[in-house]
């Protein structure tokens, strides 16, 4: 291994433990009197964001691999201390950590159910705007539909795509949060405790569900841009 490799690497395990204790000391300066586990909690969730974010930043970085590298451990260590800041709130409803498991794996349940309502919705609605748009694409060039009329499905097209997105990103931040459980909870039990395996399953079936709304959202922006003149 090239000696630039090892110091891109050494940027990327200094920058997670640097971001890491910063949640730590901020945390711990605040007097809010949390928990060690809190507190914990907290600070692996900005370790491992770095560690992530540090990663992307080496392969997204160009040519300045270590600013790239710290820019991406910075992003990711923000991101990391939320999802760990917000399991540590969700904890404190609960007093047991079965029960915090059980509530945690109920509303995976219901984010999958509201995910897989809401795309079956959108499949259709994407299949009548796609039939839609070739009609009025069709009319336009034929001279029996403005460009007003193809402005007007547009909105509506936008909107959706609007919305699809904005679905996307509240799942996303499920997702996030449920796999930060989940690995948390796998460093405790045992591999086939029944916990880990039901959120295990969960968590699978959000990441389709996340799949399946990025590529609607993409059929989205295609109709769309089938409809710009």
């Amino acid at each position: 291994m090239k000696m630039n490799t090892y110091k891109n690497v050494s940027l990327i395990v200094i920058a997670a433990f640097l971001f890491g204790g910063c949640a730590t000391t901020s945390q711990q300066g605040t007097g809010s009197g949390s928990s060690p586990d809190q507190k914990r909690t907290k600070a692996e969730g900005a370790a491992v964001g770095a560690l992530v974010g540090g990663v992307l930043g080496y392969a997204l970085g160009g040519g300045n691999r270590a600013v790239g590298t710290l820019i991406g451990a910075a992003v990711g260590a923000g991101a990391g201390y939320l999802v760990g800041n917000e399991i540590a709130k969700r904890k404190q409803k609960y007093a047991s950590e079965e029960a915090f498991l059980d509530a945690e794996i109920q509303s995976a349940q219901q984010f999958n159910q509201t995910a897989r309502d809401y795309n079956n919705i959108l499949r259709a609605e994407i299949a009548d705007l796609d039939r839609t748009s070739v009609v009025m694409r069709t009319r336009y060039k034929a001279g029996s539909a403005t460009q007003r009329d193809l402005e007007k499905k547009r909105a509506e097209i936008k909107q959706k795509l609007a919305k699809s997105e904005e679905f996307y990103r509240q799942l996303k931040q499920e997702f996030d949060i449920k796999v930060a459980i989940y690995e948390e909870q796998q460093k405790k039990r045992k591999q086939n405790d029944a916990y880990l395996v039901q959120m295990e399953k969960e968590i699978v079936e959000l990441k389709s569900n996340l799949d399946q709304l990025s590529t609607e959202s993409k059929q989205l922006a295609g109709l769309d841009e089938r409809l710009t003149i």
